[in-house]
């Protein structure tokens, strides 16, 4: 999946795959904390378009989610295969 060839979405995705309620904007971005939040934003876009993510709107904030059970599954079989250590969830430390 090409979507995943670049290590700031895969973080992205790995991020997410510990996180059942979603995270924010805010709460992803600490996966990459030198690229700005608009950049973040365009990433996520990308794994949106891509049926990857999903996004959910709550009041004034997005919130995003795996989109499901078999792309996380896929998302954690190519992270080991590219040797990109998953990132672990603040829920599970």
């Amino acid at each position: 999946c090409a979507v995943l060839s670049h290590e700031v979405r895969l973080a992205l995705v790995q991020r997410l795959f510990g996180h059942a309620a979603g995270s924010t904007v805010a709460e992803l971005q600490s996966v990459a904390p030198d690229i700005d939040e608009v950049t973040v934003r365009h990433h996520l876009q990308r794994l949106v378009s891509a049926g990857l993510v999903q996004e959910e709107r709550q009041g004034r904030q997005k919130f995003y989610t795996l989109h499901s059970v078999d792309a996380a599954h896929l998302i954690y079989q190519l992270s080991m295969l590219l040797w990109y250590p998953p990132v672990k969830s603040e829920e599970t430390t």
